[in-house]
C-alpha cells in the first residue's frame, strides 16, 4: 500500500526504493514486482520495465496484465512486432470457452493485437478472429470496435470506408487524442469524412 501510495502521489523514485527493499525480503511477491515493473513503464525506463514483466511471466504465466505491459512498453519503443508477439503470448493462456481451466479471453488484449495487426495489415484471418472475440465478449462495442471495422473496411477495400469515417469522426473535438489515430491510419481520408 505504501509503494501504490506513493506512486500515486509521483514519488517514483521512493515508491520504487521502498518496492525493492520489499522484493528482497520477497523476491517471488507477484504484486511486488507487477508495481516494479509498472513504476519503470511510466518513469519511461521500457526496456526495464520489459525485462521486469517478462521475468515475472516465467513465473506466473496466467497473468495478462503481464503481457499487455510488455506489450505497451515494446510499442512505446517502437517495436511493434515484438508487441504482438507479448500480446499472442498473452492469449495463449486464454480460453475462448473460459471453460477449460485457462483464464477468459482478455478483451483490452485482444483489441491491441487487433489493432495492430489491422493497422499494419498483417494476419487477417487472425485479426478478424480477435475483433469477433472482442465483440462477443461486450455488452456493447463502442467507439473503438468501430474504428476496427473502419480498418477492416480500409484493408478490404471496401466501398462502405468513408461512411465509416465519418461515423467515427463527426463528434470528435479538435483535441481529441482519437483524431490523429485516424489520421494516422487513413490519412487524409479521415480529415475529408470529418469535415
Amino acid at each position: 500500500m505504501l509503494v501504490e501510495s506513493l506512486a500515486s502521489g509521483n514519488q517514483l523514485d521512493d515508491a520504487l526504493a521502498v518496492c525493492e527493499a520489499q522484493l528482497k525480503d520477497r523476491p517471488d511477491d507477484l504484486t511486488l514486482g507487477m508495481l516494479r515493473a509498472s513504476i519503470f513503464e511510466v518513469q519511461g525506463k521500457l526496456a526495464e520495465a520489459d525485462e521486469a514483466a517478462r521475468r515475472l511471466a516465467r513465473k506466473h504465466a496466467k497473468q495478462p496484465a503481464l503481457y499487455r505491459l510488455m506489450a505497451r512498453c515494446r510499442l512505446r519503443a517502437g517495436k511493434r512486432l515484438e508487441a504482438m508477439q507479448a500480446l499472442e503470448m498473452g492469449l495463449q493462456t486464454c480460453c475462448e470457452s473460459g471453460k477449460c481451466g485457462s483464464l477468459p479471453f482478455d478483451v483490452e488484449a485482444g483489441r491491441m493485437l487487433a489493432q495492430l495487426y489491422l493497422e499494419d495489415r498483417l494476419e487477417p484471418e487472425r485479426a478478424m478472429e480477435l475483433v469477433g472475440q472482442v465483440k462477443a465478449n461486450l455488452e456493447k462495442p463502442g467507439w473503438f470496435e468501430s474504428y476496427l471495422d473502419a480498418l477492416i473496411a480500409r484493408n478490404l477495400d471496401e466501398h462502405h470506408l468513408p461512411r465509416l469515417l465519418r461515423a467515427l469522426s463527426i463528434d470528435l473535438p479538435p483535441d481529441d487524442p482519437r483524431r490523429p489515430l485516424l489520421q494516422r491510419s487513413f490519412g487524409a481520408s479521415a480529415l475529408i469524412a470529418s469535415s
